[in-house]
């Protein structure tokens, strides 16, 4: 399935602050406090995609399109694909077949739209769609009697995150963290080395895998 997240407003602050990240990693001076910024921040963005979540409260876009992908037969005219289970008509029974959102916890969905093969954008009503938020990943689902038609993409707007603030998050999340900004700050210009897996084995527990993801 092709897909592309996009964040359209991102988190107000850092799960953890650089005061505590210098402590972490024993630096009593501010000198690369730039540096550890940097560091941190590519810390958060793999941690948030290999956990299939968002720390802090950020707004998202994900668009979901079709894939085309040639028949068994070999050169022959290629089948558009929008989900498992989809036809190349329209969309599929979403009724049966919810999509899971990329990144948890989700907090609300702003809107969802189809986009038709002609690139006209029609918004859906909040009464044609369902936000299963009570399961992680969370799901969205298209109600029975939604306008299917031909459909060349969704894209749907949502917020997602722990809170607002380093406290909501879970601690074992924010030791990974601090673990894996401060591996990219000691091994700086060393290609060769790995990511430590005790950070891994602290965000493990919190790991989805999501159908979107």
């Amino acid at each position: 399935m092709d897909t592309a997240l996009t964040v359209l407003n991102g988190p107000a602050v850092a799960p953890v602050s650089i005061e505590v990240l210098r402590r972490h990693i024993r630096v009593d001076y501010e000198d690369d406090d730039d540096l550890l910024g940097f560091y941190l921040s590519s810390a958060v963005s793999l941690a948030e995609e290999w956990l299939s979540r968002a720390l802090i409260t950020q707004s998202l876009r994900w668009s979901v399109g079709r894939r085309f992908m040639p028949t068994a037969a070999g050169p022959s005219p290629y089948v558009p694909l929008f989900f498992p289970g989809g036809n190349a008509f329209g969309l599929p029974n979403m009724d049966r077949l919810p999509l899971e959102l990329p990144r948890s916890p989700v907090q609300s969905v702003q809107s969802v739209q189809l986009v038709r093969q002609d690139g006209n954008v029609e918004p859906l009503e909040a009464s044609q769609y369902v936000l299963e938020n009570d399961l992680q990943p969370a799901h969205l689902r298209l109600l029975p009697g939604a306008d299917r038609g031909p459909v060349n993409h969704l894209i749907i707007a949502f917020t997602a995150g722990y809170g607002n603030a380093g406290s909501c998050v879970p601690a074992p999340i924010i030791h990974a963290v601090m673990m894996i900004a401060a591996y990219l700050y000691e091994n700086r210009g060393d290609t060769d080395a790995e990511i430590p897996s005790a950070a891994m084995n602290l965000m493990a527990p919190y790991r989805l895998v999501t159908f979107g993801g």
